[in-house]
C-alpha cells in the first residue's frame, strides 16, 4: 500500500516543476533524513504554499539521492531528490482549496484547535495517515475528472491559521530511541521481529512530525 507525504510547492516552484520534465521534485539538505524512509510507490500530495491549494500528486519512483545540480525552479537548488511519475497535475484554476477537504480529514477532526489547521502543513516530507493520504489523493483525482467537490457544512469555522508551537525535541528524542533500539538489537536483546516493528512505530512517528 502506498504512503503519503506532504511536498510543499510555492506557486513559483510548481510552475517551472510543470513547465520543466515534471520527473524531479527537491528539497533542503534539512530534509536529508527523512527523504531516506521513503521507498519507490510512496506518494507525494502537492501542495501550495501562500494560496494553501492541493495541485497534484506524484508517485516516486527512486530512492532519495543528492545533486548539487541547480534543479531549475528559481529559489534554490533543492539538493535532496527523487525521481517521480506526475500521477495528477490540475490545471490552472482547479486547484483545491484547503478549506474544502479539511473537514474530510480525520487529522483535522482530531485538532482541539481548529484554527491552527496550517500545522498541518509546514514541513514537506510529513506523513499523512493511509486515510487522509488516500482521500487527498481521491479528492484531487476527482477534480481531474471534472468533478465539483462541496464544501461541508464544518468547513464553514474560521480558518484563520496563527502561529501553532513548534515541535521542540521530539525528532531528537525518536533519534535517540532509534540508536538504542539498533543496539538492543546488535547485541541480540531482542528478536529480529520485535525490533523491525518497533523500528517502523518510530519511523512512522518520526516522518509523522512537522518543522
Amino acid at each position: 500500500m502506498a504512503r503519503y507525504f506532504l511536498n510543499l510547492f510555492s506557486p513559483e516552484t510548481w510552475n517551472a516543476f510543470k513547465a520543466g520534465n515534471s520527473d524531479t521534485t527537491g528539497f533542503s539538505m534539512s530534509r536529508e533524513t527523512r527523504a531516506k524512509y521513503l521507498v519507490p510507490g510512496d506518494r507525494f500530495i502537492c501542495y501550495l504554499t501562500k494560496e494553501s491549494k492541493f495541485v497534484g500528486v506524484l508517485e516516486i519512483v527512486s530512492s532519495s539521492f543528492i545533486e548539487a545540480k541547480d534543479i531549475g525552479w528559481g529559489e534554490g537548488s533543492y539538493p535532496v531528490r527523487f525521481r517521480v511519475k506526475p500521477l495528477v497535475i490540475l490545471e490552472s484554476g482547479t486547484e483545491v482549496p484547503v478549506k474544502d477537504l479539511l473537514p474530510r480529514l480525520l487529522e483535522y477532526q482530531a485538532l482541539t484547535h481548529k484554527n491552527r489547521w496550517s500545522s498541518m502543513f509546514r514541513g514537506s516530507l510529513k506523513r499523512f495517515s493511509d486515510t487522509d493520504g488516500q482521500t487527498l489523493e481521491e479528492m484531487i483525482r476527482d477534480v481531474s475528472g471534472g468533478k465539483r467537490i462541496s464544501r461541508p457544512l464544518a468547513a464553514q469555522e474560521p480558518l484563520t491559521s496563527p502561529s501553532a508551537p513548534k515541535v521542540s525535541d521530539e525528532a531528537s528524542e525518536i533519534q535517540r530511541r532509534l540508536k538504542k533500539l539498533k543496539e538492543m538489537n546488535d547485541a541480540g536483546k531482542i528478536s529480529r521481529e520485535a525490533f523491525r516493528r518497533h523500528e517502523d512505530r518510530l519511523i512512522n512517528e518520526y516522518l509523522s512530525l512537522p518543522d
